[in-house]
Protein backbone atom coordinates (compact mmCIF):
# COMPACT_ATOMS: atom_id res chain seq x y z
CA UNK A 1 0.00 0.00 0.00
CA UNK A 2 2.62 2.56 1.12
CA UNK A 3 4.82 1.96 -2.25
CA UNK A 4 1.66 2.29 -4.50
CA UNK A 5 0.73 5.80 -2.44
CA UNK A 6 4.18 6.80 -3.34
CA UNK A 7 3.90 5.88 -7.14
CA UNK A 8 0.52 8.10 -7.41
CA UNK A 9 2.52 11.39 -5.02
CA UNK A 10 2.62 13.79 -8.24
CA UNK A 11 -0.91 12.64 -9.52
CA UNK A 12 -2.30 13.01 -6.03
CA UNK A 13 -0.67 16.51 -5.63
CA UNK A 14 -1.51 17.84 -8.95
CA UNK A 15 -5.45 16.85 -8.64
CA UNK A 16 -5.35 18.35 -4.58
CA UNK A 17 -4.85 21.63 -6.10
CA UNK A 18 -7.49 21.38 -8.51
CA UNK A 19 -10.34 19.88 -6.02
CA UNK A 20 -10.92 20.11 -2.16
CA UNK A 21 -12.56 16.76 -2.92
CA UNK A 22 -8.94 15.55 -3.84
CA UNK A 23 -7.28 17.74 -1.19
CA UNK A 24 -9.35 15.26 1.28
CA UNK A 25 -8.04 11.84 -0.69
CA UNK A 26 -4.51 13.62 -0.09
CA UNK A 27 -4.96 13.87 3.33
CA UNK A 28 -5.87 10.19 4.09
CA UNK A 29 -3.27 9.23 1.70
CA UNK A 30 -0.73 11.05 3.80
CA UNK A 31 -2.76 9.74 7.64
CA UNK A 32 -2.35 6.29 6.31
CA UNK A 33 1.60 6.92 5.45
CA UNK A 34 2.56 7.95 8.22
CA UNK A 35 0.82 5.38 10.67
CA UNK A 36 2.34 3.08 8.22
CA UNK A 37 5.85 4.00 8.77
CA UNK A 38 5.69 4.79 12.47
CA UNK A 39 3.01 1.87 13.16
CA UNK A 40 5.50 -0.28 15.45
CA UNK A 41 6.85 2.60 17.38
CA UNK A 42 3.44 4.56 17.80
CA UNK A 43 2.58 1.57 19.47
CA UNK A 44 5.14 0.57 21.95
CA UNK A 45 4.77 4.55 22.83
CA UNK A 46 1.13 3.41 23.66
CA UNK A 47 2.34 0.72 25.79
CA UNK A 48 4.95 2.50 27.31
CA UNK A 49 7.73 -0.34 27.54
CA UNK A 50 10.53 -1.43 25.39
CA UNK A 51 11.66 -4.85 25.79
CA UNK A 52 15.76 -5.32 24.71
CA UNK A 53 17.25 -8.84 25.01
CA UNK A 54 21.04 -8.08 27.18
CA UNK A 55 24.14 -10.90 27.58
CA UNK A 56 23.78 -11.05 31.44
CA UNK A 57 26.79 -8.25 32.57
CA UNK A 58 29.85 -9.34 33.99
CA UNK A 59 30.45 -8.86 37.51
CA UNK A 60 32.42 -5.94 37.34
CA UNK A 61 29.72 -4.08 35.15
CA UNK A 62 27.86 -4.39 38.25
CA UNK A 63 30.33 -2.81 40.79
CA UNK A 64 28.70 0.68 41.37
CA UNK A 65 25.40 0.20 41.42
CA UNK A 66 25.04 1.81 38.07
CA UNK A 67 24.49 0.75 34.54
CA UNK A 68 27.11 -0.43 31.75
CA UNK A 69 27.96 1.25 28.81
CA UNK A 70 25.29 -0.78 26.73
CA UNK A 71 22.81 -0.42 29.45
CA UNK A 72 22.95 3.02 30.20
CA UNK A 73 22.87 3.97 26.06
CA UNK A 74 20.04 1.86 25.60
CA UNK A 75 17.54 3.78 28.89
CA UNK A 76 18.94 7.22 27.67
CA UNK A 77 17.61 5.88 24.22
CA UNK A 78 14.54 4.71 25.73
CA UNK A 79 13.77 8.13 27.55
CA UNK A 80 13.84 10.35 24.24
CA UNK A 81 11.42 8.12 23.35
CA UNK A 82 8.78 8.30 26.09
CA UNK A 83 9.21 4.35 27.58
CA UNK A 84 10.73 2.33 30.12
CA UNK A 85 13.37 -0.29 29.71
CA UNK A 86 12.60 -4.01 30.48
CA UNK A 87 15.77 -5.70 30.24
CA UNK A 88 15.75 -9.44 29.31
CA UNK A 89 18.70 -11.03 30.75
CA UNK A 90 20.37 -14.20 28.36
CA UNK A 91 24.03 -16.26 28.41
CA UNK A 92 24.59 -16.34 24.90
CA UNK A 93 24.31 -15.37 21.64
CA UNK A 94 21.99 -17.95 21.02
CA UNK A 95 19.13 -17.52 23.47
CA UNK A 96 19.50 -13.79 22.35
CA UNK A 97 18.97 -14.75 18.85
CA UNK A 98 16.32 -17.04 19.56
CA UNK A 99 14.12 -14.28 21.59
CA UNK A 100 14.96 -11.98 18.49
CA UNK A 101 13.43 -14.33 15.73
CA UNK A 102 10.57 -15.19 17.71
CA UNK A 103 9.70 -11.52 18.39
CA UNK A 104 9.65 -11.81 22.04
CA UNK A 105 11.83 -8.68 22.31
CA UNK A 106 11.94 -5.48 20.69
CA UNK A 107 15.74 -5.68 20.29
CA UNK A 108 18.69 -6.68 21.51
CA UNK A 109 21.75 -5.29 22.35
CA UNK A 110 26.28 -6.58 22.43
CA UNK A 111 25.69 -8.26 18.66
CA UNK A 112 28.49 -7.55 16.18
CA UNK A 113 26.65 -5.77 12.81
CA UNK A 114 26.78 -8.93 10.93
CA UNK A 115 24.11 -9.68 8.22
CA UNK A 116 26.02 -12.49 6.97
CA UNK A 117 26.58 -14.56 10.54
CA UNK A 118 22.84 -13.38 11.39
CA UNK A 119 20.81 -14.04 8.57
CA UNK A 120 17.14 -12.35 8.98
CA UNK A 121 18.50 -9.84 11.76
CA UNK A 122 17.98 -6.18 11.14
CA UNK A 123 20.81 -3.75 12.32
CA UNK A 124 21.11 -0.22 13.52
CA UNK A 125 24.25 1.86 12.37
CA UNK A 126 27.08 0.69 14.72
CA UNK A 127 27.93 2.40 17.88
CA UNK A 128 30.82 0.79 18.90
CA UNK A 129 34.24 -1.06 17.35
CA UNK A 130 35.80 -4.24 18.90
CA UNK A 131 38.31 -6.63 17.51
CA UNK A 132 39.12 -10.19 18.77
CA UNK A 133 42.18 -10.58 21.00
CA UNK A 134 43.81 -13.86 21.66
CA UNK A 135 44.13 -13.87 25.24
CA UNK A 136 46.96 -15.56 27.40
CA UNK A 137 48.37 -15.40 31.09
CA UNK A 138 51.18 -12.84 32.30
CA UNK A 139 54.12 -14.90 32.84
CA UNK A 140 53.65 -17.79 30.03
CA UNK A 141 55.36 -17.71 26.82
CA UNK A 142 53.52 -15.19 24.89
CA UNK A 143 52.25 -17.18 21.26
CA UNK A 144 53.03 -15.44 18.29
CA UNK A 145 50.55 -16.66 15.90
CA UNK A 146 47.93 -19.59 16.08
CA UNK A 147 50.43 -22.33 15.38
CA UNK A 148 51.87 -21.56 18.84
CA UNK A 149 48.72 -23.54 20.70
CA UNK A 150 49.02 -26.58 21.42
CA UNK A 151 46.11 -29.19 21.04
CA UNK A 152 43.07 -28.32 23.73
CA UNK A 153 44.58 -25.11 25.31
CA UNK A 154 42.19 -22.80 23.29
CA UNK A 155 39.26 -22.02 25.15
CA UNK A 156 36.46 -20.12 23.51
CA UNK A 157 32.69 -19.06 24.59
CA UNK A 158 30.08 -20.61 21.75
CA UNK A 159 29.89 -17.65 19.63
CA UNK A 160 29.63 -17.65 16.11
CA UNK A 161 31.90 -14.85 15.05
CA UNK A 162 34.32 -16.77 17.24
CA UNK A 163 33.96 -19.90 15.70
CA UNK A 164 33.82 -18.62 12.46
CA UNK A 165 37.29 -16.82 12.82
CA UNK A 166 38.40 -20.12 13.82
CA UNK A 167 36.89 -22.47 10.95
CA UNK A 168 38.15 -19.72 8.43
CA UNK A 169 42.05 -20.13 10.18
CA UNK A 170 41.65 -23.73 9.91
CA UNK A 171 42.76 -23.70 6.04
CA UNK A 172 46.42 -21.84 7.10
CA UNK A 173 46.64 -23.69 10.67
CA UNK A 174 45.10 -27.36 9.82
CA UNK A 175 46.29 -28.15 13.45
CA UNK A 176 44.43 -25.81 15.04
CA UNK A 177 41.64 -27.10 17.42
CA UNK A 178 39.64 -25.58 20.32
CA UNK A 179 37.60 -26.45 23.00
CA UNK A 180 34.08 -24.53 23.65
CA UNK A 181 34.51 -22.84 27.12
CA UNK A 182 32.04 -24.96 29.96
CA UNK A 183 30.66 -21.49 31.24
CA UNK A 184 28.74 -19.25 28.38
CA UNK A 185 29.61 -15.91 30.85
CA UNK A 186 32.95 -14.00 29.57
CA UNK A 187 33.64 -12.73 33.10
CA UNK A 188 33.97 -17.28 34.12
CA UNK A 189 36.81 -17.36 30.93
CA UNK A 190 38.64 -14.35 31.86
CA UNK A 191 39.13 -15.16 35.56
CA UNK A 192 40.25 -18.79 34.34
CA UNK A 193 42.48 -17.45 32.33
CA UNK A 194 43.94 -15.28 34.53
CA UNK A 195 43.79 -18.36 37.30
CA UNK A 196 45.73 -20.60 35.09
CA UNK A 197 43.29 -22.43 34.70
CA UNK A 198 42.41 -22.04 31.18
CA UNK A 199 46.04 -21.06 29.05
CA UNK A 200 44.28 -19.13 26.08
CA UNK A 201 41.61 -17.38 24.76
CA UNK A 202 39.39 -15.05 22.71
CA UNK A 203 37.57 -12.49 24.22
CA UNK A 204 36.49 -8.68 22.52
CA UNK A 205 38.92 -5.36 22.96
CA UNK A 206 35.78 -3.88 25.00
CA UNK A 207 35.67 -6.99 27.86
CA UNK A 208 39.55 -7.15 27.51
CA UNK A 209 39.96 -3.48 28.33
CA UNK A 210 37.76 -3.42 31.67
CA UNK A 211 38.34 -6.85 32.46
CA UNK A 212 41.75 -6.26 32.75
CA UNK A 213 41.31 -3.95 35.47
CA UNK A 214 40.47 -6.34 37.48
CA UNK A 215 42.13 -9.83 36.59
CA UNK A 216 45.87 -7.85 36.23
CA UNK A 217 47.52 -11.51 34.44
CA UNK A 218 45.52 -11.10 31.61
CA UNK A 219 47.40 -10.27 28.66
CA UNK A 220 46.86 -10.07 24.85
CA UNK A 221 48.99 -11.78 22.43
CA UNK A 222 47.56 -11.02 19.23
CA UNK A 223 44.50 -9.69 17.04
CA UNK A 224 42.62 -12.01 14.75
CA UNK A 225 40.68 -10.78 12.01
CA UNK A 226 39.27 -7.19 11.44
CA UNK A 227 37.63 -4.67 13.48
CA UNK A 228 33.82 -5.54 13.97
CA UNK A 229 31.09 -3.03 14.80
CA UNK A 230 28.71 -3.41 17.51
CA UNK A 231 25.20 -2.36 16.43
CA UNK A 232 21.15 -2.94 18.08
CA UNK A 233 19.58 -5.94 16.49
CA UNK A 234 15.90 -5.81 15.70
CA UNK A 235 13.48 -8.28 14.09
CA UNK A 236 12.93 -9.03 10.80
CA UNK A 237 9.28 -9.11 11.23
CA UNK A 238 7.08 -5.80 11.53
CA UNK A 239 8.66 -2.28 9.83
CA UNK A 240 11.33 -0.57 10.07
CA UNK A 241 10.13 2.58 12.73
CA UNK A 242 12.03 1.57 15.93
CA UNK A 243 15.34 0.90 13.95
CA UNK A 244 15.10 4.25 12.14
CA UNK A 245 14.41 6.28 15.36
CA UNK A 246 17.36 4.24 16.60
CA UNK A 247 19.83 5.25 14.04
CA UNK A 248 18.53 8.66 14.39
CA UNK A 249 19.41 8.77 18.13
CA UNK A 250 22.94 7.27 17.85
CA UNK A 251 23.45 9.63 14.77
CA UNK A 252 22.25 13.10 17.23
CA UNK A 253 24.67 11.24 19.89
CA UNK A 254 27.51 11.09 17.65
CA UNK A 255 27.12 14.46 16.60
CA UNK A 256 26.85 16.44 19.63
CA UNK A 257 29.63 14.63 21.53
CA UNK A 258 27.47 12.38 23.79
CA UNK A 259 28.49 9.21 22.73
CA UNK A 260 31.90 10.04 23.06
CA UNK A 261 30.91 10.97 26.22
CA UNK A 262 29.50 7.98 27.22
CA UNK A 263 32.85 5.78 26.15
CA UNK A 264 35.06 8.16 28.04
CA UNK A 265 32.74 8.05 30.88
CA UNK A 266 33.16 3.71 30.88
CA UNK A 267 36.57 3.35 29.54
CA UNK A 268 38.64 6.97 29.13
CA UNK A 269 40.36 5.88 32.53
CA UNK A 270 41.20 2.20 31.80
CA UNK A 271 44.66 0.43 30.61
CA UNK A 272 46.65 2.63 32.74
CA UNK A 273 48.80 0.81 34.79
CA UNK A 274 50.61 -2.09 33.69
CA UNK A 275 50.72 -6.22 35.71
CA UNK A 276 54.00 -4.23 38.41
CA UNK A 277 51.40 -1.51 39.03
CA UNK A 278 48.53 -3.48 39.50
CA UNK A 279 49.94 -6.12 42.11
CA UNK A 280 51.74 -3.12 43.89
CA UNK A 281 48.49 -1.27 44.45
CA UNK A 282 46.79 -4.86 45.28
CA UNK A 283 49.41 -5.68 48.04
CA UNK A 284 49.16 -1.82 49.37
CA UNK A 285 45.05 -2.19 50.25
CA UNK A 286 46.22 -5.48 52.05
CA UNK A 287 49.31 -4.29 53.49
CA UNK A 288 48.92 -0.48 54.19
CA UNK A 289 44.83 0.64 53.55
CA UNK A 290 43.52 -1.81 56.88
CA UNK A 291 44.98 0.76 59.01
CA UNK A 292 43.03 3.77 57.48
CA UNK A 293 40.12 2.42 56.62
CA UNK A 294 37.77 3.17 59.35
CA UNK A 295 39.30 6.48 58.92
CA UNK A 296 38.24 7.11 55.44
CA UNK A 297 34.53 5.72 56.01
CA UNK A 298 33.77 8.07 59.00
CA UNK A 299 35.42 10.65 56.58
CA UNK A 300 32.74 9.96 54.08
CA UNK A 301 30.36 9.67 56.32
CA UNK A 302 30.50 12.77 57.09
CA UNK A 303 31.15 14.78 53.76
CA UNK A 304 28.67 12.15 51.92
CA UNK A 305 31.46 11.03 49.71
CA UNK A 306 32.26 7.44 48.99
CA UNK A 307 34.79 6.85 51.32
CA UNK A 308 36.58 3.95 48.47
CA UNK A 309 36.72 7.36 46.42
CA UNK A 310 38.11 9.07 49.31
CA UNK A 311 40.62 6.04 49.36
CA UNK A 312 41.75 5.99 46.01
CA UNK A 313 42.50 9.90 46.01
CA UNK A 314 44.97 9.02 49.33
CA UNK A 315 46.62 5.91 47.22
CA UNK A 316 46.83 8.45 44.39
CA UNK A 317 48.23 11.50 46.88
CA UNK A 318 50.30 9.08 48.98
CA UNK A 319 50.11 5.55 48.21
CA UNK A 320 48.85 5.44 51.76
CA UNK A 321 51.47 6.87 53.56
CA UNK A 322 50.55 8.84 56.68
CA UNK A 323 54.36 10.46 56.74
CA UNK A 324 54.69 11.53 52.95
CA UNK A 325 56.29 14.91 52.36
CA UNK A 326 56.85 16.01 48.64
CA UNK A 327 59.89 18.77 47.57
CA UNK A 328 56.70 21.27 47.44
CA UNK A 329 55.84 21.58 50.91
CA UNK A 330 52.61 19.19 50.54
CA UNK A 331 52.41 16.61 53.09
CA UNK A 332 50.69 13.89 54.72
CA UNK A 333 48.37 10.70 53.39
CA UNK A 334 45.85 13.59 51.73
CA UNK A 335 48.78 15.62 50.62
CA UNK A 336 47.36 19.11 51.91
CA UNK A 337 49.51 22.60 51.28
CA UNK A 338 49.96 24.59 54.34
CA UNK A 339 47.17 26.83 52.94
CA UNK A 340 44.86 23.94 52.46
CA UNK A 341 44.73 22.31 55.92
CA UNK A 342 44.63 25.97 57.69
CA UNK A 343 41.52 26.80 55.38
CA UNK A 344 40.00 23.18 56.97
CA UNK A 345 40.83 22.78 59.99
CA UNK A 346 43.67 20.81 59.70
CA UNK A 347 46.21 21.19 62.40
CA UNK A 348 48.85 18.32 61.99
CA UNK A 349 48.89 17.33 58.51
CA UNK A 350 50.89 13.82 59.64
CA UNK A 351 48.12 12.77 61.83
CA UNK A 352 45.95 10.56 59.58
CA UNK A 353 42.65 11.15 60.89
CA UNK A 354 42.66 15.05 60.35
CA UNK A 355 44.20 14.74 56.79
CA UNK A 356 42.10 12.32 55.74
CA UNK A 357 39.02 13.88 56.65
CA UNK A 358 40.61 17.15 55.75
CA UNK A 359 40.97 16.33 52.12
CA UNK A 360 37.47 14.96 52.50
CA UNK A 361 35.93 18.37 53.46
CA UNK A 362 38.26 20.22 50.79
CA UNK A 363 36.70 17.78 48.10
CA UNK A 364 33.59 18.63 48.97
CA UNK A 365 34.27 22.50 49.33
CA UNK A 366 35.47 22.07 45.67
CA UNK A 367 32.28 20.23 44.49
CA UNK A 368 29.85 23.12 46.26
CA UNK A 369 32.26 25.54 44.15
CA UNK A 370 31.41 24.63 41.13
CA UNK A 371 28.93 25.88 38.48
CA UNK A 372 25.45 24.58 39.07
CA UNK A 373 25.60 23.88 35.36
CA UNK A 374 27.92 20.87 36.17
CA UNK A 375 26.57 17.43 37.37
CA UNK A 376 26.52 13.73 37.63
CA UNK A 377 29.80 12.35 37.75
CA UNK A 378 31.55 15.38 36.16
CA UNK A 379 31.09 17.11 39.12
CA UNK A 380 33.23 14.71 41.18
CA UNK A 381 35.97 14.93 38.39
CA UNK A 382 35.76 18.96 37.78
CA UNK A 383 35.97 18.86 42.04
CA UNK A 384 39.32 16.12 41.71
CA UNK A 385 40.91 18.22 39.16
CA UNK A 386 40.64 21.28 40.91
CA UNK A 387 42.24 19.86 44.29
CA UNK A 388 45.27 19.02 42.03
CA UNK A 389 45.58 21.91 40.03
CA UNK A 390 43.29 24.34 42.01
CA UNK A 391 39.81 25.92 41.29
CA UNK A 392 41.24 28.97 38.94
CA UNK A 393 43.15 26.69 36.61
CA UNK A 394 39.75 24.63 36.08
CA UNK A 395 37.92 27.71 35.09
CA UNK A 396 40.38 28.94 32.78
CA UNK A 397 40.29 25.37 31.28
CA UNK A 398 36.45 25.88 31.05
CA UNK A 399 36.44 29.25 29.17
CA UNK A 400 39.03 27.68 26.85
CA UNK A 401 36.81 24.81 26.34
CA UNK A 402 33.80 27.47 25.64
CA UNK A 403 36.21 29.84 23.34
CA UNK A 404 36.99 26.44 21.50
CA UNK A 405 33.24 25.41 20.70
CA UNK A 406 33.86 22.54 23.30
CA UNK A 407 31.27 21.93 26.63
CA UNK A 408 32.43 23.49 29.27
CA UNK A 409 30.45 21.51 31.82
CA UNK A 410 31.39 18.22 30.55
CA UNK A 411 34.65 16.79 31.30
CA UNK A 412 35.18 14.63 28.44
CA UNK A 413 36.04 18.13 26.80
CA UNK A 414 37.52 20.08 29.35
CA UNK A 415 40.63 17.41 29.82
CA UNK A 416 41.54 17.74 26.14
CA UNK A 417 41.65 21.64 27.59
CA UNK A 418 43.82 21.54 30.62
CA UNK A 419 47.13 20.24 29.29
CA UNK A 420 46.92 23.48 26.74
CA UNK A 421 47.57 25.54 29.66
CA UNK A 422 50.83 24.89 29.24
CA UNK A 423 51.13 26.65 25.99
CA UNK A 424 51.70 30.51 26.29
CA UNK A 425 49.60 31.09 23.37
CA UNK A 426 46.66 30.16 25.52
CA UNK A 427 47.83 30.71 29.11
CA UNK A 428 48.42 34.26 28.42
CA UNK A 429 44.96 34.83 27.61
CA UNK A 430 43.17 33.76 30.79
CA UNK A 431 43.13 35.03 34.42
CA UNK A 432 45.13 32.67 36.34
CA UNK A 433 47.85 31.64 33.78
CA UNK A 434 50.18 29.11 33.64
CA UNK A 435 50.06 25.72 34.75
CA UNK A 436 50.53 21.82 34.19
CA UNK A 437 47.55 21.39 32.73
CA UNK A 438 48.11 17.44 31.99
CA UNK A 439 49.17 16.70 35.42
CA UNK A 440 45.27 17.00 36.86
CA UNK A 441 44.04 14.93 33.88
CA UNK A 442 46.63 12.17 34.52
CA UNK A 443 45.25 12.88 38.57
CA UNK A 444 41.34 12.44 37.95
CA UNK A 445 41.51 9.34 35.45
CA UNK A 446 44.61 7.66 37.98
CA UNK A 447 42.03 7.95 40.92
CA UNK A 448 39.27 6.55 39.24
CA UNK A 449 40.99 3.81 38.25
CA UNK A 450 42.28 2.90 41.72
CA UNK A 451 38.20 3.50 42.49
CA UNK A 452 37.52 0.54 40.14
CA UNK A 453 39.98 -1.67 41.34
CA UNK A 454 39.76 -0.84 45.15
CA UNK A 455 35.44 -1.59 44.90
CA UNK A 456 36.72 -4.78 42.85
CA UNK A 457 39.24 -5.61 46.01
CA UNK A 458 36.54 -4.65 48.73
CA UNK A 459 33.96 -6.76 46.83
CA UNK A 460 35.97 -10.06 45.92
CA UNK A 461 38.27 -9.78 49.41
CA UNK A 462 36.71 -12.91 51.41
CA UNK A 463 37.73 -14.57 47.96
CA UNK A 464 39.64 -12.93 46.01
CA UNK A 465 42.34 -15.02 43.67
CA UNK A 466 46.08 -14.59 43.25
Amino acid sequence: MFRIITNLWPTLVIKAIRSPHWLGVLLCCLLMTSCSQSSQLHRLQQQGELIVAMRQPAAYHQLHNRPGFNQELIETFARTLGLSVRFTLVTDTDHLLADLQQAQVHMAVGLLNSPATFPGIHFSDSYQQVSTQLIYRYGEAKPKSLADLAPGSLHILDEPHYREILQAAVAQYPELSWETAASAHIDSLLQQINQGQVRYGLANTADLTIGRQYYPYLMSAFTLGEPQPLAWAFPAQGDDSLRQAANRFLHRWRENGTLGYLHERYYGHLNRFGFVDKQLFRRHWRERLPKFRALFQAAGLQTGLDWRLLAAMGYQESHWQADAVSPTGVRGLMMLTQATATQVGVTDRTDPAQSILGGADYLHSLQNRLSDRISGDDRLWFAMASYNVGLGHVRDARKLTERQGGNPNLWVDVKQRLPLLRDKKYHSTLPHGYARGDEPVTYVDNIRYYYDLLTWYEQQKNGLGD
